[in-house]
């Protein structure tokens, strides 16, 4: 019988600043540009209001959140875009042994709410990812507020710091995680996100 290749969805977490899109260049460079697919946000399939990969605002905070009625709303949309995504996209390139890269992913609005204007209680989020496929690992990049903000100067300091706590609490212990420190060099994060891909077959 033949041995199923490599292949998975790989979450890219942790506050604006830490290097995430670095890891996607790397992979990309790495494993060739076929086999890792890059999306921003969620798998979507649903209309959006822009385009994919350039919903990252860079002030993200500084819109007004949605009322109750909107917010609830836009939860249960992303619920179903994300499950359709993901069986019309991230499944399909999986069995291929292919590697999808979702930047921030279904559990960052449970940890920035505000950058998605929401007005739920977190806590809805984290049960309603109980529903949604799971990764194969969630790769949280991190590191203190002084580099984060030397790099980027979108969030305050006591948000970083916020986002980077929360991002320990939100991802369930049987999702597999792995936390790495941004200010190290990128060879060393690359070596890191490697061995992990490895460990956790999603790449040979």
């Amino acid at each position: 019988m033949k041995e199923r290749a490599p292949g998975g969805a790989v979450v890219l977490a942790g506050p604006d600043g830490t290097g995430k899109s670095s890891i996607v260049t790397w992979m990309k460079l790495e494993m060739g540009t076929d086999r890792v697919v890059y999306m921003w946000g969620r798998p979507a399939v649903l209309p959006r209001r822009s385009p994919e990969g350039t919903g990252d605002d860079t002030r993200p905070h500084d819109h007004r959140l949605y009322g109750r009625a909107v917010s609830w709303a836009k939860l249960l949309y992303v619920f179903l875009d994300y499950q359709l995504g993901w069986l019309g996209r991230v499944w399909p390139h999986s069995r291929r042994g292919g590697i999808t890269m979702i930047d921030r992913g279904w559990y960052d609005m449970a940890v920035d709410e505000k950058r998605y204007r929401l007005r739920v209680p977190p806590r809805v989020i984290e049960v309603l990812a109980r529903f949604i496929p799971k990764p194969k690992l969630v790769v949280v990049r991190h590191a203190s507020s002084n580099v984060i903000l030397q790099r980027k100067g979108d969030l305050s300091a006591d948000e970083i710091e916020r986002q980077t706590a929360r991002w320990r609490e939100v991802v369930p212990a049987r999702v597999p995680r792995v936390f790495i420190d941004a200010s190290k060099p990128l060879d060393q994060v690359a070596a890191t996100v490697k061995q992990e891909l490895r460990s956790r077959r999603i790449a040979p």
